[in-house]
Parts: structure tokens; C-alpha cells; sequence
């Protein structure tokens, strides 16, 4: 078998038929793929979806567990994924007509490790976009995983690249399970792992936002979580860089990597800004930081960050007189806005 899709699925059920359809209309064979959609303890008519598609479709596997979060879906998909490659699709998105056909024989002709892409970004209520015919390019440029983190910047996200199954079970990468940011850690092995990779121009995923999600919720509940969650993905990512002497090896990669770890730290402190966590607890988040090079922010901006209100949030947080202030601001008219329902 050559492509096994992994669908870490709970309470889709208004998205998860626009995301099989996707996948099932596509220009490869039915026999070539498989569809592995896990139902992570949905409390709707999720699993009643996924088992009335995989009547009507032998592509597609059920998997139905206890909830255990995105990460541990992803790794139940993993452990009876039996494709040559591997693609982790959301089910809340979808990916555009037609394809996949350019993506398998991309990855089979030239032996990568990898393939990535481009995606569109969705709001909620614009959910769908004109499809253009998908093109095969005429060449590709490929590279190590490392040279690639070094040559472009890149998404945390396992939807925006298709991976070779082989490559993570020889490294024995998998999601942390557990956390939030699970993509994260996994990303960043997976690339500086692979030997054989390339990005192309080709429009292929369409990742949709919607309200309440991991990123945008702010339920204050879940709202701490996700910092704290932030913040130990901050921390992991030293001790990743640290174990593979990334700077010695590829410096750009390096440069990159640091770049994506400072970023997460910068919005880790604009969104405790917004949350009901103590400015005591800052002050030692500040202070574990500095211990892993995560802060002040000498990476970020940079070229992948290179806004004005970059810059300026930057110098002001990097600021020890003026960070305190502005968050304190900065979280009174969040209370503000939250009373008013802005």
C-alpha cells in the first residue's frame, strides 16, 4: 500500500464527511491508499459518520478509543498505518481535488522522505475556494530535511507535508500524548531526520479556523493550558537542539529553529496577557527563558517574523520596565472586550 491517511477525529461530526470526500475523490487508485479515520471518545454522531463511510468504502479503517487527546489519536493511526507514506489530515479541513496523484509520484519517482506544500488559510464562513487545475512541476530542488528548515521557513503542522512511514519508525518519532503544540516536536524530528526532501508550489491542503479551537479558544480554562502547554513544548525544543548539536551542523537550521522556539515563547507571554495567571508566575516564566535561550527575543523578528508589530511588541516585552505595564494593559482591555462580548 502506498499512502496511509491518519484522522484523529472527535466530535466532527458537521466536517468530517467534507474531509473523507476530499480524500476519497482523488486521482489515484482506491486500492493504493487507505484511510485510518480514529474516533478519540466522540460524544456525536462522529463514530456513526465514520462507520456508515467504511461500509460503503473498504478504504477506510475505524479506529474507536477512549479520549486520550489529538496526539495519542494520531499515534493509534500510526501504530496500524501499513502505507509506504504517511499524511496526517485534520478532519475539520480537506485537501483540494485531484492532487494527490502529482504528490505519490513525486515521492515514489524521486525516493523522498518528504514532501510539503502549500496550504490556504480558511476562515470558518469562507470555507471553500476556486480550485485550479493542479500542475506537475517541471523540477524539484531537493534537499536534507536540514538544509530545507535552513533554506525556508516552514509550518509546526503535520498536514502541510507527507512523510515516509520508514523514516519515523526507524527514528522512533511519534506525538507526545498529552499536550497540546503535539505537532510541534514531531515536525522538527521528522525533518532534521529525513535525508531526501522538497517543498513545491502546489495547493493542496485547506486548513479551515474555527471558534473554540485549540488556537482560538478562550475559555479561560483551556486558555491556561495552553500556555502552560506552550511552555513545556519551549523547553522541549532546548533539549531537542541541544542533543543534535544543530548549530555545529547547519547554523541557517539552527538560526531557523531558534526562531520558531523564540515565537512560541513571544506568544506565550502576549497570550498570558489575556489569561487570569499571575504576573508572579511571569516573572519565573521570564526567568526559565533566559536559562534555554528562549528569551529576550534575539531570533524573533527575523525574516520569518519581520512585521513592525513584531518589532515593536518585541523591543517592549525584551523591555524589563516596559513589559510588566503593557501586559498589565494589555490584559485590562482584554476584560474589558470579554465583558462587553467584543
Amino acid at each position: 500500500m502506498l499512502l496511509s491517511f491518519v484522522l484523529p477525529t472527535y466530535n466532527m461530526e458537521k466536517y468530517l464527511g467534507r474531509c473523507l470526500d476530499s480524500l476519497l475523490h482523488q486521482d489515484i487508485p482506491k486500492e493504493s491508499y487507505e484511510i485510518i479515520v480514529v474516533n478519540d471518545g466522540s460524544k456525536d454522531t462522529t463514530l456513526t459518520i465514520a462507520q456508515e463511510y467504511a461500509a460503503k468504502y473498504p478504504s477506510i479503517v475505524v479506529v474507536d478509543k477512549p479520549n486520550g487527546g489529538i496526539g495519542s489519536a494520531r499515534n493509534a493511526g500510526l501504530a496500524i498505518a501499513k502505507g509506504t507514506y504517511l499524511y496526517f489530515v485534520d478532519p475539520d479541513d480537506y485537501i483540494a481535488p485531484n492532487v494527490l496523484g502529482i504528490i505519490t509520484k513525486l515521492l515514489v519517482d524521486n525516493d523522498l522522505d518528504l514532501l510539503a506544500f502549500d496550504f490556504v488559510d480558511l476562515p470558518m464562513n469562507v470555507a471553500t475556494v476556486e480550485d485550479k487545475p493542479a500542475v506537475m512541476p517541471t523540477s524539484i530542488d531537493i534537499k536534507t530535511g536540514i538544509e530545507l528548515v535552513g533554506a525556508r521557513n516552514f509550518t509546526n503542522e503535520a498536514w502541510w507535508y507527507v512523510s515516509k512511514r520508514a523514516l519515523l519508525t526507524a527514528h522512533k518519532i511519534d506525538f507526545m500524548e498529552d499536550r497540546l503544540m503535539e505537532d510541534v516536536i514531531f515536525t522538527q524530528q521528522v525533518l532534521l531526520s529525513a535525508q531526501r526532501t522538497a517543498h513545491i508550489p502546489l495547493d493542496v491542503y485547506r486548513y479551515i479556523t474555527l471558534p473554540n479551537s485549540v488556537r482560538t479558544s478562550k475559555e479561560p480554562k483551556h486558555y491556561r493550558r495552553f500556555i502552560f502547554d506552550c511552555e513545556y513544548v519551549v523547553f522541549l525544543m532546548a533539549t531537542f537542539y541541544s542533543n543534535i548539536d544543530l548549530k555545529e551542523k547547519h547554523e541557517p537550521a539552527f538560526e531557523r529553529l531558534k526562531t520558531k522556539q523564540q515565537s512560541i515563547a513571544f506568544f506565550i507571554l502576549l497570550r498570558l496577557a489575556k489569561s487570569d495567571i499571575s504576573f508572579k508566575y511571569l516573572a519565573g516564566m521570564i526567568h526559565r527563558f533566559k536559562k534555554v535561550d528562549a528569551y529576550p527575543f534575539t531570533y524573533f523578528p527575523g525574516k520569518d517574523f519581520n512585521g513592525i508589530t513584531y518589532k515593536i511588541l518585541a523591543s517592549i516585552l525584551n523591555n524589563s520596565l516596559l513589559r510588566g505595564p503593557v501586559l498589565r494593559i494589555l490584559r485590562g482591555t482584554e476584560r474589558i472586550r470579554y465583558r462587553l462580548k467584543i
